[in-house]
């Protein structure tokens, strides 16, 4: 102050939510007012803009992977961080099913999305070889009989690999 020593400061803050389901999106409103000793008074006033623009982080998600058909690991369940919302919502899109017998290579995309309405993506490649594996069948035990003795034959048996689902 130009003649009044003395200048009592006062301050004001208020908190304008921003519009739809956007908590990060809002308004803070700062007001300091000044007061000389003669009662003259001045304000000044300043808005700071908080705005949600920063994407979640999806993480947690496979590396790429290469595998044969009987060696497909789960993928798995990937989490997502982000600066203002505590819980983005996750979608994912891509295929987890394979031929056993061609193999084949697909992209599974992870979504996240926050609150305002940013989203976030990360992607795996899975490729699954083709099964070239043959079964192995065994045979009953070499027996020998005479020819009263000569019964049904037992079957054999065959041991296949089985797909596990992603």
């Amino acid at each position: 102050d130009n003649c009044a020593p003395n200048v009592t400061i006062s301050y004001l803050g208020e908190f304008i939510p921003g519009p739809g389901n956007c908590p990060g999106n809002y308004q803070i409103i700062r007001t300091w007012s000044a007061q000389d000793a003669c009662g003259n008074t001045a304000t000044a006033s300043q808005t700071i803009t908080v705005q949600d623009i920063t994407p979640p982080v999806v993480v947690s998600i496979p590396a790429n992977f290469v595998v044969s058909c009987d060696d497909i690991p789960a993928v798995g369940t990937p989490t997502a961080t982000d600066n203002c919302d505590t819980d983005p919502v996750i979608t994912y899109t891509g295929a987890q099913f394979f031929d056993v017998c061609t193999g084949g290579t697909t992209t599974i995309t992870w979504t996240a999305t926050d609150a305002c309405g940013n989203t976030g993506t990360a992607s795996a490649t899975i490729t699954v070889v083709p099964d070239e594996t043959s079964p192995v069948v065994t045979a009953p035990d070499d027996i020998t009989l005479s020819c009263d003795q000569i019964s049904e034959t037992a079957d054999p048996s065959a041991v296949v690999a089985q797909f596990l689902d992603a």
